[in-house]
């Protein structure tokens, strides 16, 4: 149940992140979306989506 509860609330970040990325939202929400994904997963994943959210927001 908690590895439930937990692959659900990365997939909200994720989404969160995405969103904050493509749409140009309010850099709170960004940090907040950054923030779910630095308590919630391990550091390769974070990495990974570090890269993603500044790749994108470069390009």
């Amino acid at each position: 149940m908690a590895a439930g509860g937990r692959y659900k609330a990365q997939r909200l970040a994720e989404t969160a992140a995405l969103k904050a990325s493509r749409n140009k939202e309010t850099e709170t929400q960004r940090f907040l979306s950054m923030m779910c994904i630095i308590y919630k997963n391990s550091r390769m994943k974070l990495y990974k989506m570090l890269k993603l959210i500044f790749c994108r927001k470069k390009g």
